[in-house]
């Protein structure tokens, strides 16, 4: 919680308090937490992050609007599909409604951007999982809360690296 303040603050000091990195990961770090602790997101804190989404795009290039809340429903569309799908394929839940509107909380912010978050947060919940379990600290059935892999892909996204920029470095 305390990194969320400390970038919100950094942000502040800098004169960027409106930025939308410092918006999404006050959410995010506060989500991430929650998760760690619940394996839950509150849909109170999701509706902040909704509010405060859709006050800074209203502040912003108002021209963005449409296409930023069209990403978000197609992310919130698709995730929502594929969780459902993977539950009835696998019996299981692969994203809980908590993430999905955390992306879509994040497709909000940063428009189709949130599609190449998605991505990185996958890729390090796997890499995270694939060490886990080599080391014997994550058992087949156990759950990994996604949130703070979401928080660390706004980092990332906030620091510039993009998954398509990986691709292309080492595809």
């Amino acid at each position: 919680m305390l990194g969320g303040f400390a970038y919100g603050g950094l942000a502040f000091h800098l004169g960027h308090l409106a930025s939308p990195y410092a918006l999404a990961l006050v959410v995010c770090t506060f989500a991430a937490a929650i998760d760690l602790r619940t394996y839950r997101i509150p849909n109170g804190l999701n509706a902040v992050g909704v509010a405060m989404a859709l006050i800074w795009l209203s502040s912003t290039d108002v021209t963005r609007v449409p296409d930023t809340l069209f990403a978000a429903g197609v992310v919130g569309g698709s995730l929502t599909l594929l969780s459902i799908g993977l539950a009835a394929w696998r019996g299981q839940v692969a994203f809980g409604m908590g993430d999905v509107k955390l992306l879509v909380v994040m497709a909000l912010f940063f428009g189709w951007a949130a599609v190449g978050m998605l991505y990185i947060a996958i890729v390090l919940c796997a890499v995270a999982g694939l060490v886990l379990r080599l080391t014997k600290r994550l058992h087949k059935g156990d759950r990994l809360p996604f949130a703070p892999f979401i928080a660390l892909s706004c980092v990332a996204h906030g620091l510039g690296i993009r998954p398509e920029q990986l691709l292309m470095h080492y595809g």
